[in-house]
């Protein structure tokens, strides 16, 4: 609830909507207690995977992802809906890295066949994705020229990025002769190299990405 001049405003839910903020509920009511979400904040394992992977039956991991791709075909509201749930509960899950900034830069080029193909696999939460840009970029604010792109390959450094710990794939904004492009990592190769750094907030994990002449 919002005010302006005095008047309360509030966010009216269609049906549809209503439901989804009450199933998104119980799933974290049931599986995000805020006892192992404090213990995972002290562990090796601060994400927790089958709670992921619930909702993803729930079609949360595809919220943004058209249904023709596999997914829920939701717009702004529905995200609004599902973020109020997962930041009241804290729900230790890469939704904000992979379900909406990484699905985000892959709706952007959807009409590529390898975008369509990554974006069918986030829909159900099978895989995760991070993405990788400079921390200048905001709107208004040049872009740092953070990774380059010489004869297909990669080189250089991305902090801080969120929820890249997980994830299988990252979107990586690097420049190729002067002009920008995305470009699709697996992390995990011996090419590139994932490095944890500290965080304010230690329920949203963040991490360095290396890329060392990635093909």
């Amino acid at each position: 609830m919002t005010r302006e001049g005095g008047i309360a405003r509030q966010l009216i839910l269609s049906a549809d909507q209503e439901a989804l903020r009450t199933a998104v509920r119980e799933l974290l009511s049931d599986h995000c207690r805020w006892t192992s979400v404090l213990a995972r904040v002290e562990s090796d394992a601060p994400y927790d995977n089958g709670l992921w992977k619930r909702l993803g039956d729930l079609g949360v991991t595809g919220l943004l992802i058209p249904e023709e791709l596999g997914g829920s075909g939701g717009d702004a509201r529905d995200l609004a809906v599902v973020c109020e749930q997962l930041a009241a509960f804290v729900a230790p899950v890469p939704f904000l890295g992979s379900a909406v900034l990484a699905t985000a830069a892959l709706l952007a080029v959807r009409q590529e066949p390898l975008a369509q193909e990554l974006l069918r696999q986030l829909a159900n939460g099978e895989m995760t994705a991070a993405l990788a840009i400079p921390a200048t970029a905001v709107p208004g604010a040049a872009l740092s020229r953070t990774v380059l792109a010489t004869d297909g390959m990669l080189t250089g450094t991305v902090t801080p990025v969120l929820d890249l710990a997980p994830a299988e794939v990252v979107i990586v904004l690097a420049w190729d002769a002067g002009d920008p492009a995305l470009y699709v990592v697996r992390p995990h190769d011996e090419t590139a190299a994932v490095t944890p750094i500290s965080s304010l907030d230690l329920t949203r994990p963040l991490c360095s990405l290396d890329l060392r002449a990635v093909p």
